[in-house]
């Protein structure tokens, strides 16, 4: 991992993305809006969701000497999801053990 830190972003798994976009169309929303997941999710979060679904022994290092990832440059901001009623569901432990199922069916 880059940097000395942490950097909490908020991925949204596609499952969700697909159902957003569809209940935009349905209810005819328009405009800008911020369609991120209202958790925060770091790094290493996914590489041990991974690491558990995928039966890795890797660990996580942080190389200081590398310039830290940027983290989230929209902010949170939840009037999308209040203006169609929905809310992310699939979490990154249930996205990474589907992708996991998926590679091992």
């Amino acid at each position: 991992m880059y940097g000395s830190k942490e950097v909490s972003m908020h991925h949204i798994n596609n499952d969700d993305l697909v159902k957003i976009t569809a209940s935009l169309v349905e209810n005819r929303v328009e405009g800008p809006y911020v369609c991120l997941n209202p958790h925060g999710i770091n790094y290493s979060e996914i590489a041990q969701a991974a690491f558990y679904n995928f039966n890795s022994k890797a660990i996580i290092h942080f190389l200081k000497v590398k310039a830290a990832i940027l983290g989230d440059v929209f902010g949170r901001n939840d009037t999308l999801r209040q203006k169609i009623g929905f809310y992310s569901h699939v979490s990154v432990e249930d996205g990474v053990r589907l992708i996991a199922l998926g590679r091992f069916a």
